[in-house]
């Protein structure tokens, strides 16, 4: 077991540095560091890695609790509109 830092910056700098990351859940990684509240189409677009959801859960199961750390996904405040004219999200009997 790691002597795990205190705060998240140094957690993630000591992930880094231990752990052997393919390419994509690198980029993905420090996409979130900096962009925390990215939504999962544009961690797709800006990352490269296909089906983002598959990556977070890859992380949160092999690398992620090592460091004590884990990520989250969360609905927007607002629905988000798809080029369908559809919700990204709805709630029954809408």
């Amino acid at each position: 077991m790691l002597n795990l830092p205190e705060s998240i910056e140094e957690r993630m700098q000591l992930l880094f540095i231990e752990e052997c990351l393919s390419p994509q859940k690198s980029r993905l990684l420090k996409y979130l560091a900096s962009h925390p509240d990215a939504w999962t189409h544009e961690l797709a677009q800006k990352c490269a890695v296909g089906y983002p959801p598959n990556r977070l859960g890859e992380l949160n199961k092999e690398v992620m609790p090592r460091y004590g750390l884990y990520l989250h996904c969360h609905m927007p405040q607002k629905p988000l509109m798809n080029r369908y004219g559809e919700k990204s999200w709805f709630i029954s009997g809408e």
